[in-house]
């Protein structure tokens, strides 16, 4: 009887965030308004968020 590994969890998509006042993360990484980043350091979304530099993208459900 061959054994089978149990497949991995499928990791979640990254939320997007489109940029709203341009900024500066990962040391050289940098935001432009209007851009659609993925990137973000997690423990600076919340803060990011509240003083409005960032919005979150509407993810489009996948219709088939």
């Amino acid at each position: 009887m061959p054994f089978h590994l149990p497949q991995p969890p499928e990791q979640p998509k990254p939320q997007a965030y489109e940029v709203v006042k341009g900024l500066t993360y990962h040391c050289n990484a940098r935001g432009e308004v209007g851009e659609t980043v993925t990137d973000l350091p997690a423990h600076t979304i919340a803060w990011l968020l509240q003083c409005g530099a960032i919005k979150p993208v509407e993810q489009e459900s996948e219709a088939n």
